[in-house]
């Protein structure tokens, strides 16, 4: 089983669990083989040893491999070695290889020694097909045939630096070792075994054609996304993350493998943290979900649980991580943690550090990860107040999958009729509404955001002096949001996008304007202007504005959304590119996810924004804000918003001046009533 103490994964064998290991194979035994066990179990009873064992061991083994006890204190089988591994890892080296485990997962801190343990676990592995008089037949390969070890990582130099540096160099160590294997530039390889060592990989198409007995994926939450020429290449199809893709190759082709003969093979997954869902953490949590925990290790340290001696006399601080302040932070000695928060201790040394980046030291000093790795949205319960639950959604599905038909809208939940008889949205019924399509082809799913503004409300500002004023804001409402994905279809029909933008409007949504990202806008953009529709090209990739922006109001409680879980996942995800400068900030997403509703989310409240009042566009403040509980309202327009290049805008700007900034409540240009 595999559990979560204190924010940090460890597995554990049950007895329960052994149990059932031992049944398992029991039941695949047929009558000859359950015979043989009972008689060389009778043997064992009386005399301690078995003949009929022995005789099978001598028929496998050139030499009979020591028991891993023994072969860590042995300096003849691994040199200086045995002096150098910490108590920790070798009672852990001792679990794994007394165990039936498959899989090993080492995560958490930087530098508590993950290279360290699976190079050495990978060393005992060779040393075991070593030992077997012919690996390719106890494997159940052809005769000839060539076993494989591949460690893969971000790039071939890494990867060559786990081979040449990690495994040969422990390789050279040991007596025993000596005149076995022939290290080159490219490979390590063990002739007489016919065992080879691939001398580095990036990519999980390096295994093609190999018979990968054991594998190493190191760092795969650092490896990014997949490139959709990548994906057209590999072996593992159309993965976006690398990591899971890599993973799911060499897991197919060790099973296909060997899985025949009984053999497991293992595979080695090391990367420190870096957030909640990462492709080592989604990889743990999909084990526990499946149910498929039996043979997996699993191991999250940071470097006091290794090497707690240096730490035992220093005096120790607690941290929390709590997803609801979205942040970390160092606790007083008699305060608690938030609710539901992660609290964890760390030693005086690296006090400094935790002051200076909380969160940076959360996940590479203690190995915790958090939820994003530079969050860009810090204040998550802003998130959650922005969707109300008691506003009907537009469209009867999260996510439309193209290839299942005809999007249905949920035309009876937000739809009336005026005293004329006309289809109105029952929300801000006379208000205009904009759609922002962040598009896509095929790889990546397509955005879709109908919004509106509903009005305006007093907003309460302070500056870092602690100076008030008061600016009037727009309140913006999401009447829907939506993603798009092509499915079985093979590529996103955009004709069929547009579609919903022309049923949306005879279905009673007065929607007047749109704005997409860059690609494919310019056709989208001029059969859109031929339907009399406004269009804009807005990017939120290139500039921050746009999240800068819808950063700004979500914070001030100024846009209500029906609830969408994926969108509030999407704004959670959200984090600054730490490789850009900060002159030229830039919004990403983690490995493994997306941020199309989050682009339309943004797009469309970065668009309203620009239009309200005719085109004054709030700068995000440095300080603080809210606003008023009482004694401000909101002041809801009738929601014929102007646009600032409408003909007559100047002329109502003017008046506007003239008048002290009133407009009359009887100005067409006007845009806010009071209800």
């Amino acid at each position: 089983m595999i559990v979560q103490e204190a924010g940090r994964w460890r597995s554990y064998v049950t007895p329960e669990e052994h149990n059932s290991e031992v049944d398992d194979v029991l039941d695949k035994l047929d009558d000859d083989e359950l015979a043989s066990l009972e008689a060389i179990l009778a043997e064992v009873g009386v005399t301690g040893t078995s003949q009929i064992a022995d005789t099978c061991a001598d028929l496998e083994w050139e030499e009979v491999p020591v028991p891993i006890e023994e072969w860590l204190d042995s300096y003849h089988h691994i040199g200086d070695l045995k002096d150098s591994i910490y108590p920790v890892l070798k009672q852990d080296l001792i679990e794994l290889f007394n165990g039936n485990y498959h899989e090993v997962i080492l995560t958490g801190s930087t530098r508590w020694g993950k290279d360290f343990f699976s190079c050495t676990a990978m060393t005992r592995l060779l040393y075991e097909l070593c030992c077997l008089r012919d690996p390719a037949q106890s494997m159940g390969l052809g005769a000839g045939e060539s076993i494989h070890v591949v460690p893969i990582s971000r790039t071939t130099q890494q990867a060559r630096r786990i081979v040449f540096g990690g495994i040969a160099s422990k390789l050279n160590l040991a007596p025993w070792w000596r005149n076995r294997f022939k290290e080159t530039l490219d490979y390590i390889e063990f002739p007489n075994k016919k065992i080879t060592i691939v001398g580095g990989a990036s990519s999980d198409a390096s295994a093609l054609g190999l018979n990968v007995y054991t594998a190493l994926v190191d760092e795969g939450n650092f490896m990014g996304m997949v490139k959709a020429s990548e994906a057209a290449k590999s072996a593992g199809g159309k993965t976006h993350d690398r990591a899971q893709m890599i993973c799911d190759a060499l897991v197919r082709r060790i099973q296909g493998t060997y899985r025949h003969s009984g053999v497991k093979g293992m595979l080695f997954l090391i990367s420190s943290k870096r957030a909640t869902d990462d492709f080592t953490e989604r990889r743990i949590r999909e084990h526990i979900k499946q149910g498929t925990t039996n043979g997996v290790f699993v191991r999250d340290y940071t470097t006091w649980h290794v090497r707690p001696e240096p730490f035992k006399h220093q005096k120790w601080y607690r941290c929390s991580v709590s997803s609801t302040e979205g942040r970390c932070r160092i606790l007083e000695d008699d305060e608690e943690g938030p609710k539901d928060a992660i609290v964890f201790e760390f030693p005086h040394d690296f006090l400094g550090e935790f002051q200076r980046d909380p969160a940076g030291a959360t996940r590479d000093i203690a190995g915790i990860a958090t939820d994003t790795y530079a969050p860009f949205i810090a204040n998550r319960p802003a998130i959650e107040q922005m969707f109300d639950e008691h506003r009907p959604q537009v469209f009867a599905v999260r996510e439309w999958d193209m290839a299942t038909g005809r999007l249905e809208i949920n035309w009876d939940d937000v739809i009336t009729t005026n005293a004329r008889g006309e289809n109105v949205p029952i929300c801000c019924p006379n208000s205009v509404r904009h759609v922002h399509i962040d598009l896509s082809k095929n790889m990546c799913a397509t955005g879709f955001n109908l919004c509106h503004q509903a009005g305006l409300v007093e907003v309460i500002r302070t500056d870092k002096e602690g100076n008030k004023s008061i600016e009037e804001a727009p309140v913006f409402h999401i009447d829907g949001v939506l993603r798009i994905i092509a499915g079985s279809a093979n590529e996103i029909d955009h004709g069929e996008v547009r579609g919903v933008i022309y049923r949306l409007n005879e279905g009673g949504f007065n929607v007047r304007s749109v704005s997409m990202d860059h690609w494919m806008s310019v056709p989208n953009m001029q059969l859109l202007k031929k339907h009399g529709y406004r269009v804009k090209e807005l990017s939120t990739v290139k500039k921050i504005d746009p999240f800068d922006c819808s950063r700004g109001a979500l914070y001030e409680g100024r846009i209500v959304a029906p609830p969408h879980q994926q969108l509030g996942d999407e704004l959670r995800g959200l984090e600054l590119d730490p490789k850009r400068p900060h002159d030229r900030p830039k919004v990403i997403v983690q490995a493994g996810h997306t941020k199309d509703l989050a682009d339309a989310w943004a797009g469309g409240i970065y668009y309203l924004s620009e239009n309200h009042k005719g085109g004054v566009l709030l700068a995000p403040t440095s300080g603080t804000s809210d606003v008023p509980q009482s004694g401000h309202a909101h002041q809801w327009s009738e929601g014929n918003v102007t646009f600032a290049d409408e003909e007559g805008y100047a002329e109502w700007e003017g008046r506007k001046s003239e008048d002290g900034g009133g407009g009359g409540g009887g100005d067409p240009w006007s845009q806010s009533w009071i209800i």
